[in-house]
């Protein structure tokens, strides 16, 4: 799960960085990129825990 947050935020932070070489808004392409990284990836480590947090829970009678 970790990882997966690390690889999406880098992912975001590659593509800003992208965005900036290639439109010139530096610095808010790689600012935005790893904002919405971190968000995307917030976001499925949640969803990955609370999957497993259900998974854990015996089901009631």
């Amino acid at each position: 799960m970790g990882l997966q947050l690390a690889a999406i935020v880098g992912l975001g932070a590659w593509g800003g960085h992208w965005a900036e070489d290639r439109w010139g808004f530096a610095p808010w392409g790689i600012v935005a990129g790893v904002m919405g990284g971190s968000g995307i990836g917030l976001t499925l480590f949640l969803i990955d825990v609370f999957r497993m947090d259900g998974d854990r829970k015996e089901p009631r009678p």
